[in-house]
């Protein structure tokens, strides 16, 4: 008899041995379930490379320190492997300074403070993020893409060249932040997060 496996082994599973039979069960959009191949689970999440998604706004709240907007997977990355990082956000229109932040797990990517030099307030803008990162070694990210601020026509890239210091783990954390100059609420709105697999 073939043997269940969880969803959370389907990566283990996928580099090991897929003739056995090993299957998992699966719930289709009406909502019957089925019993599938591991093969054909496999097959159907590397033709999905959306590897999160977020489109509800969240702000900050009425502190000057700095806050997670968002935390997100970036999908095991192997080495050799990119991901395409999108982020939206939206400003209040006030003379507050405010700061957008980017990690890699603890690794600083974008900050809008030094990477947009011309207009590191920026009021009643929209703002978008997104960069391509192609993982080249355990440590090493490297990165090429823009930042847009709306208001002032502003591009600067994000960074080119290489992010060194991650963890060297399989999974990689995004974590996106603001920071109020002056503690109001929603100075900075993160609008949406998009992470997709590339290759």
């Amino acid at each position: 008899m073939a043997e269940g496996i969880s969803l959370l082994d389907i990566p283990q599973a996928a580099a090991a041995e897929l003739a056995a039979g090993q299957f998992v069960y699966v719930v289709t959009p009406d909502g019957t379930p089925y019993k599938a191949d591991i093969s054909e689970v496999v097959n159907t999440i590397k033709e999905s490379p959306l590897l999160d998604s977020v489109i509800t706004p969240v702000g900050t709240t009425a502190v000057t320190s700095e806050e997670t907007l968002y935390t997100g997977p970036t999908g095991r990355w192997e080495i050799g492997e990119t991901r395409r990082i999108s982020a939206a956000f939206t400003t209040n229109a006030n003379n507050h300074v405010k700061t957008i932040r980017l990690k890699f797990d603890t690794v600083e990517v974008y900050n809008s403070a030094t990477a947009s030099p011309t207009d590191t307030t920026p009021n009643n803008a929209r703002i978008l993020i997104e960069f391509d990162a192609i993982r080249v070694s355990s440590t090493v990210a490297r990165i090429k893409g823009m930042a847009t601020i709306s208001n002032s026509g502003t591009n600067s890239a994000v960074a080119v060249g290489d992010v060194t210091g991650l963890a060297g783990t399989v999974n990689i954390i995004v974590t996106i932040t603001g920071q109020n100059g002056t503690a109001s609420v929603d100075d900075i709105v993160l609008e949406y997060v998009t992470i997709v697999k590339v290759n």
